[in-house]
């Protein structure tokens, strides 16, 4: 599995960046699944033509609804074949605390996958993505994709250790069930 990093700063650069690996993907035979908003899509099937029928797609509010039910789909989306993800979240109306959660949540896809033949590619823009995104996105990707290709991370932090020394603001605590109603365990 490689976790890619794609800071971008134009659609000109998300289409500059994400199309030649989605036309390599697909030479390869890999399946190819996109999450992103539909203007994204549409930049991406204007450039690939045709092979834009190639592709699935998802959207972020669905893909992203809990950040743990996206790690279980994406697991099940790689699972047993050559995949290629390029998911990115929208981040329109999530709170520090979504934010932080999918964070560690993308965090734990390079141990989670470490054994599919997958290549997960997580864009961002950097002029809308919330500042930690911006920051962590070097951080919890072992590699880089930008102008200049694919470089691997010098400040890439494994999940176990990022987890015990990066984290700042501990996962809070569940909420209290309340009395009468089942617990979550139940449900």
């Amino acid at each position: 599995m490689r976790h890619v990093a794609v800071p971008y700063d134009s659609e000109e650069s998300f289409v500059t960046l994400t199309v030649p690996r989605v036309r390599s993907a697909l030479d390869e035979g890999r399946q190819v699944l996109v999450v992103t908003g539909a203007a994204k899509l549409g930049l991406l099937a204007a450039a690939l033509g045709p092979d834009a029928a190639r592709i699935d797609s998802r959207s972020p509010a669905a893909w992203y609804a809990h950040p743990y039910r996206m790690l279980a789909a994406c697991h099940d989306y790689t699972r047993g074949r050559s995949t290629l993800v390029i998911a990115e979240p929208s981040w329109t109306g999530m709170s520090e605390r979504d934010i932080r959660e999918l964070i560690r949540c993308d965090s734990v896809i390079n141990a989670a996958l470490h054994r599919a033949a997958a290549i997960v590619m997580c864009p961002y823009d950097v002029r809308r993505a919330p500042e930690p995104v911006v920051a962590y996105g070097p951080v919890i990707h072992p590699a880089l994709l930008g102008a200049d290709g694919e470089v691997t991370s010098t400040r890439f932090v494994p999940r176990t250790t990022w987890c015990s020394t990066a984290t700042t603001h501990p996962c809070p605590r569940p909420r209290p069930t309340p009395r009468g109603s089942a617990s979550p365990a139940a449900s």
